[in-house]
Parts: C-alpha cells; structure tokens; sequence
C-alpha cells in the first residue's frame, strides 16, 4: 500500500498532467513517460509545496526526474 505521502504526491501530479492516478509509479519518469513540461513540473511542485507547507526553489525542479525524486524531497520533511 502506498504510504500518504505517495498517494498525495501522486494525486496532484494526475491532476496537473489529466492522467489516470493508477498509471502513475514512483518510477514513472515525469518528462519522458508521463508527459509533463516544463510548466507542469512548476505547477507540479507548487501545488506540493502548498500541500505539504514546503516550497521548493525554482532551481531545483530541475533535479526532479521521476516521481520517485519529487515523494523522496517530500518524504524528507
């Protein structure tokens, strides 16, 4: 079973790039598998941000590769 953090990370990555919540992995690569750009991935991480009260810096969306990266920053605390 997918820990919460999993599971609402994961909601609002569906929501930002309209896929099935059930076709999204930690694996799932966010550009290249899943389909997101550049102004997803921002939108993308704000909405995490105001979810989870921790706002990431522009400079570091970069570094989000999979959804695995972006559930491990928030796992993180």
């Amino acid at each position: 079973m997918s820990d919460p953090i999993e599971t609402r990370l994961i909601k609002i990555i569906a929501s930002v790039i309209n896929r099935d919540e059930n076709l999204i992995l930690p694996n799932s690569r966010l550009i290249e598998d899943l389909g997101a750009n550049s102004l997803d991935l921002v939108e993308m991480v704000s909405l995490a941000g105001d979810e989870f009260g921790r706002q990431i810096p522009e400079d570091q969306i970069d570094y989000f590769r999979t959804v695995g990266d972006v559930i491990a920053f928030f796992e993180k605390g």
